[in-house]
């Protein structure tokens, strides 16, 4: 029986984003909350990175949308336990506001970063999901990249709050998987047959 290995290529990209509530204190200083935890980039998100590397589409990473729909709201859920993100998700579920995106920070070759502030004279309301956004370049028209819910962080004006977000995306592992198959044997007469 003969083994052999065969390799397959594996690729991961992986977002991690840090949501800072945070409240303005009387001195103009910020008081943070930090959560962390991981975006998905989703299937059209995807499928935008296949359009730029044949180069189908000129697109750039350039908006951030900012909803509240990733979290059910008290009498439904617990506006604390974000729901999930769906790997089908084309945008954010309830729609807030549209903001282009802080010029990034190349971390390594293949990490770039991205630190975005809302605060509540932009958006007077509960805000749990975002999205980062695709600009195209010839059509102006935007499209998901990657998508967060989080525990709901009220925003008003009345008590001065608002939310960092430090949103990372690494692509920085590549690694050949091996795969482990066996090859049938040669089918041999047994030694005492005759013909």
């Amino acid at each position: 029986m003969i083994k052999e290995q065969e390799y397959r290529e594996s690729f991961s990209g992986v977002g991690t984003v840090t949501i800072k509530p945070f409240k303005i204190l009387e001195d103009g200083t910020r008081q943070y909350l930090p959560i962390t935890k991981h975006n998905l980039i989703v299937e059209a998100g995807r499928a935008s990175l296949i359009d730029l590397l044949i180069g189908a589409k000129k697109k750039k990473l350039s908006y951030i949308r900012w909803g509240k729909g990733g979290a059910l709201t008290f009498p439904d859920g617990d506006p604390l336990n974000p729901l999930t993100v769906n790997d089908k998700d084309v945008d954010i579920t309830t729609f807030l506001l549209d903001k282009p995106l802080s010029p990034y920070n190349r971390v390594s070759p293949t990490e770039v970063e991205y630190t975005e502030t809302l605060i509540c004279d932009e958006v007077n309301d509960d805000v749990n999901e975002a999205v980062m956004l695709f600009e195209d370049d010839d059509t102006q028209e935007r499209s998901i990249f990657a998508r967060i819910t989080f525990p709901t962080v009220r925003l008003t004006i009345e008590q001065g709050t608002g939310i960092e977000i430090r949103w990372v995306f690494n692509f920085s592992k590549a690694e050949e998987n091996p795969i482990d198959f066996e090859e049938s044997p040669i089918a041999t007469p047994p030694a005492d047959s005759t013909t």
